[in-house]
């Protein structure tokens, strides 16, 4: 420090010191930052800073030990590469493929809703088959690819559904398509969603873990939100049961955006947090060590634990979707039910999250309190789905039946309640994220909890699509809701009290 000019072939991962020693001949030059000084001072890593002093630049001073890098990053790049401007990106990107996906399924596709299970239930199988293995896929290739490679699936079974409801390109076997795409979907799903979830739970510091996860399921669910008023707005003037060309049209358009803008992800050693830390990773294991970690993983007992929770956050969607808002709304009601549906999961990710950050409370305490409310306002929400169905006879309704934003009262009436399912659906999965994220702060292990945890959640909505997809009764199937929500408490209430630290 203050002594030779030549550069230190030294890596040293110490932060920067910012200020020379009294008495040093030569004052540094200064240095601005765009965000937190120990990123802008060493840019992509020490070695390329090594190399690129190695032609000898008497004019800069050794900091921390290692030359720094001359960065040309632009203010842009640097942006970029912070934690919060990489969940940000991330957000957006789900928003653009799996928002426009949610707005589909929740019109049963707009095909012909015995399809659309058997499409969804083949969905969900390769889900839950990916979910294993994907952890080990993102660890090794790396955050950026595994999430380009996981939003392709989602173009291709939305150009499926538009083939099947309009004709096209394949209209022979155009059932098989809509399948087959299906399940390049759900392979395509278990890598983003793994990526999602490392990325999501790995940025965050300890009281910022809640505002991201909320931050990131508001933007994500705003594209399904805007899928519900655009389904509304192109088939307003129609009471049709299926969405027009331009619907599919716009929605696979935003699904290939989400695709480009997969590129811009960064390698996560160059992401900044917000107090200036980088995310500590390990070096990448090799395949090998990838399944011995994921089996010791699966041995660990929380998991178990938390399984039924797990399985029960996404079995519910069949009933909501396929049953309630297909059975009882027609098209354009349906659009504007899921405009309203996906803005009450904003509302629900922005309450349990700001809730979950308070620094007042220890961990433990606010994993209860909030656990307790949330098993206590989807209760509530179960006991007026009973009413509705039973008081609608859901099971016999045809398109007779069915009801119009226009109806008035009777209309939000039960609508209602279906904004009511989005609510609780988003602070169930927030707070499942936010508990996963405290149980360990390894990277490469938090991709496995997330892998696990979409592993559990996509079998029980496979199981779930095909058992509505064999004309399973509405009421049946709403009381095999009930009964795996109620078996998905005392796992979860178990982990509060045992395995939290804090």
């Amino acid at each position: 420090l203050g002594g030779s000019p030549e550069p230190s072939h030294s890596r040293s991962m110490d932060p920067p010191l910012l200020s020379r020693p009294q008495g040093s001949e030569r004052e540094p030059p200064t240095i601005k930052y765009h965000v937190h000084p120990p990123y802008k001072a060493v840019g992509d890593g020490y070695e390329e800073a090594e190399e690129e002093n190695v032609h000898g630049d008497a004019e800069t001073p050794l900091l921390g030990g290692s030359a720094p890098r001359k960065t040309t990053d632009s203010a842009l790049y640097t942006v970029l590469c912070r934690a919060d401007s990489q969940v940000m990106l991330i957000a957006v990107i789900c928003f653009c493929c799996p928002g426009m996906w949610n707005s589909l399924t929740s019109m049963a596709g707009g095909i012909d809703p015995q399809m659309a299970s058997q499409a969804t239930a083949a969905l969900y199988a390769c889900f839950t088959v990916g979910s294993l293995v994907a952890p080990g896929i993102c660890n090794v290739l790396g955050a950026r690819l595994t999430v380009f490679l996981g939003t392709l699936g989602y173009t291709a079974y939305g150009l499926s559904l538009l083939n099947y409801d309009h004709g096209g390109f394949i209209k022979e076997a155009k059932g098989a398509v809509v399948i087959v795409c299906g399940a390049l979907c759900g392979i395509s799903a278990s890598l983003l969603w793994t990526a999602q979830g490392q990325l999501i739970l790995a940025y965050p510091t300890a009281f910022l873990k809640g505002r991201y996860q909320a931050l990131f399921w508001c933007v994500f669910n705003l594209g399904a939100v805007m899928g519900g008023f655009i389904t509304f707005a192109v088939n307003f003037s129609s009471t049709a049961s299926e969405p027009t060309v331009p619907t599919y049209i716009i929605f696979i358009s935003i699904m290939v955006l989400g695709s480009v803008l997969s590129l811009l992800i960064q390698p996560t050693h160059r992401v900044v947090r917000v107090d200036g830390s980088k995310v500590q990773i390990d070096s990448l294991p090799g395949w090998k060590d990838e399944v011995y970690g994921l089996i010791v993983v699966l041995k660990e007992q929380v998991v178990w634990l938390l399984a039924p929770l797990f399985l029960y956050s996404n079995w519910f969607y069949t009933y909501e979707f396929a049953v309630y808002n297909t059975g009882l709304f027609n098209t354009r009601s349906q659009g504007l039910n899921n405009a309203f549906f996906w803005s009450a999961q904003l509302l629900g990710a922005i309450v349990v999250g700001q809730y979950l950050d308070q620094k007042t409370s220890s961990v433990i305490r606010k994993a209860i309190i909030s656990f307790t409310l949330i098993m206590l306002t989807s209760g509530i929400n179960w006991g007026l789905a009973v009413w509705v169905q039973i008081a609608k006879d859901i099971d016999h309704a045809d398109e007779h039946s069915v009801t119009d934003f226009k109806d008035g009262l009777p209309y939000v009436g039960i609508a209602a309640v279906y904004v009511l399912f989005g609510f609780c659906d988003a602070i169930i999965q927030c707070w499942c994220y936010w508990l996963i994220g405290h149980l360990t702060s390894d990277s490469l292990k938090l991709s496995r909890y997330a892998g696990i945890y979409k592993f559990f959640q996509s079998g029980g909505a496979a199981v779930a699509w095909k058992l509505n997809g064999s004309n399973l009764q509405a009421l049946v199937q709403l009381f095999i809701n009930i009964s795996f929500f109620l078996v998905s408490i005392p796992g979860p209430a178990a982990v509060c009290l045992r395995h939290l630290s804090i």
